[in-house]
């Protein structure tokens, strides 16, 4: 997966170029090779449409690497995950270099 060059935490970075290749790899494999369910055929049909293998009557889609590929270069660079607080003060911009963590998730 080429652009990853790890998040620069403390003094280290949480995962290495290499190993971000191989997380993307199996991922990959595991979309290509054993895909997932499907539960809605509007859905199967939409997944067939842009190159994916329908198998079990529509229930199972496997998803090549190029559909994974071009998805992911429709997406944003940026986008904000929106908390429920009217204050935004739960809001998170995911794509701005930033790690997010909250200190009650961590137990702190």
């Amino acid at each position: 997966m080429q652009g990853f060059t790890g998040k620069l935490v403390g003094s280290t970075f949480p995962i290495t170029d290499a190993e971000c290749a191989q997380i993307h790899k199996a991922a990959v494999r595991v979309l290509e090779k054993g895909g997932m369910r499907c539960d809605d055929p509007r859905a199967a049909e939409m997944f067939k449409k842009a190159g994916c293998t329908i198998e079990n009557n529509g229930e199972l889609v496997k998803i090549p690497e190029k559909v994974i590929i071009d998805a992911f270069k429709k997406c944003p660079g940026q986008f904000t995950i929106y908390g429920r607080d009217e204050a935004g003060e739960n809001d998170i911009t995911i794509g701005n270099g930033e790690v997010h963590r909250k200190e009650h998730d961590l137990g702190v």
